[in-house]
């Protein structure tokens, strides 16, 4: 059986499988995790991401460039897992993923977008 995107249960599938991913790469589970289902995209918002030495750390504009530059850094290494683990979680192919961080607030963000349901993007003459 296919499991569609629409199915009730699949925001709750996914931010289980991001936590536990996170919890198994990183070694710190996230506060809280919100996932939105929009056409061919995947929201996914993680808060409370830091661990607590790494918010120390983020307590100075230094602190918080190097924790960006961290963050980064492990996100470039476990993105294919992260992936991997949407992907199965959805039983869907991953086409790309955009993250972003805001460390002062304690918070990432992922953009995971399908390679299914591609909506024509309009132009500037259209």
């Amino acid at each position: 059986m296919q499991t569609t995107l629409n199915q009730p249960n699949m925001e709750k599938t996914i931010g289980k499988a991001v936590c536990t991913f996170w919890k198994d790469f990183l070694g710190w589970k996230p506060d809280e995790v919100q996932v939105f289902l929009a056409a061919d995209q995947i929201i996914v918002s993680l808060r409370g991401t830091l661990a607590p030495a790494e918010q120390k750390l983020a307590a100075t504009s230094q602190g918080r460039m190097r924790m960006k530059q961290i963050r980064s850094a492990l996100l470039d290494q476990c993105r294919d897992g992260l992936l991997q683990a949407i992907a199965t979680s959805t039983q869907t192919a991953v086409y790309r993923t955009l993250t972003s961080i805001d460390v002062s607030a304690n918070e990432e963000r992922f953009i995971v977008v399908f390679g299914t349901n591609k909506v024509k993007a309009l132009t500037p003459d259209d």
